[in-house]
């Protein structure tokens, strides 16, 4: 089910693989960034 669902985004020929790894990069990079904004002694580091 999930590597149908990623074929379906990234394709499934040759490169797809490092395609998801920068995918899943970019997408828990995306949700640290977010939750540490929303982090009070992060923000006071301003």
């Amino acid at each position: 089910m999930l590597a149908r669902a990623l074929g379906t985004i990234v394709g499934n020929s040759t490169g797809s693989g490092m395609a998801v790894m920068f995918l899943c990069t970019g997408v828990c990079g995306f949700t640290v960034s977010m939750v540490s904004g929303f982090n009070r002694d992060i923000k006071k580091l301003n």
